[in-house]
């Protein structure tokens, strides 16, 4: 068993760490979605599809880009089903259903 990684001064004062553990493996892509954003999209859209889906915002970069993608996905999704509903009953209309 390898030793653990020490952390220095400043990662101790930061509360962040800033070296690597050359005993660990790097991780494996949890997701093969081609953008950070198709990643982020992906795990919303797991969560926005259940009950109730509540995203924390303090008004950071962050909480803000996440709620703006939470807002953004149903919306673009509904106007697809409100066009696909339009599109079906106009070829209804017609005869080509």
């Amino acid at each position: 068993m390898s030793t653990p990684y020490q952390l220095a001064g400043l990662e101790l004062a930061s509360a962040i760490v800033l070296g690597r553990d050359p005993g660990t493996t790097p991780l494996e892509p949890a997701s093969s979605a081609a953008t950070p954003r198709a990643a982020l999209e992906e795990v919303l859209v797991e969560a926005l599809q259940r009950s109730r889906c509540v995203i924390g915002f303090s008004g950071g970069q962050d909480s803000s880009g996440l709620l703006a993608l939470a807002v953004q996905w149903p919306a673009t999704r509904a106007w697809l089903c409100r066009w696909r509903h339009q599109r079906l009953s106009h070829r209804r209309r017609l005869g080509r259903v």
